[in-house]
């Protein structure tokens, strides 16, 4: 599976961080939430709009929210079902052949012209490497660490108090 996963445990800010934690943990709720929503955001932004029979695969991520006890978990996924195509995607293919495996002819429908197109062969020029995921977590990472910052102004300001 190609996805991310966004957890907050409220037990280990209570373990480590006592009376303090009762006042952090909504803020950091909140901007898990809100760092979640970015995610899942900048994710579709740098999928392309690469249509893979009738579906866009930039349009099946998803975003699920869980709560089980103190644990609150927010998780980035694509629902494609060929997670191979994802892969491609995520890494780049160097150029191939493609040749029927079951039939005699290979058939697709020209995107611009919108006719059907018969080949015996297709030389495929490879695919770039899209670095989805990659640039994802990268500029996610970013936003992370600006969240964690805030918050630990945020325990400066309580403990002085």
């Amino acid at each position: 599976m190609i996805g991310m996963d966004f957890v907050v445990n409220a037990n280990e800010y209570y373990r480590k961080m006592g009376a303090i934690a009762k006042k952090v943990i909504p803020y950091v709720r909140v901007s898990m939430e809100i760092l979640a929503k970015k995610g899942l955001d900048i994710v579709e932004a740098h999928t392309p709009p690469t249509r893979t029979g009738r579906t866009k695969i930039r349009e099946l991520w998803k975003m699920t929210h869980s709560r089980r006890g103190t644990i609150e978990r927010y998780l980035i996924r694509n629902l494609y079902k060929n997670k191979d195509v994802l892969m491609y995607m995520e890494e780049g293919t160097p150029a191939h052949v493609i040749k029927p495996r079951l039939k005699k002819m290979l058939r697709w429908v020209d995107e611009d012209t919108k006719e059907q197109v018969f080949a015996k062969i297709v030389h495929h020029p490879g695919t770039p490497a899209y670095h989805m995921v990659a640039q994802t977590q990268k500029e996610v990472g970013y936003l992370l660490n600006w969240y964690i910052k805030q918050t630990f102004q945020m325990v400066d300001r309580l403990v002085k108090t």
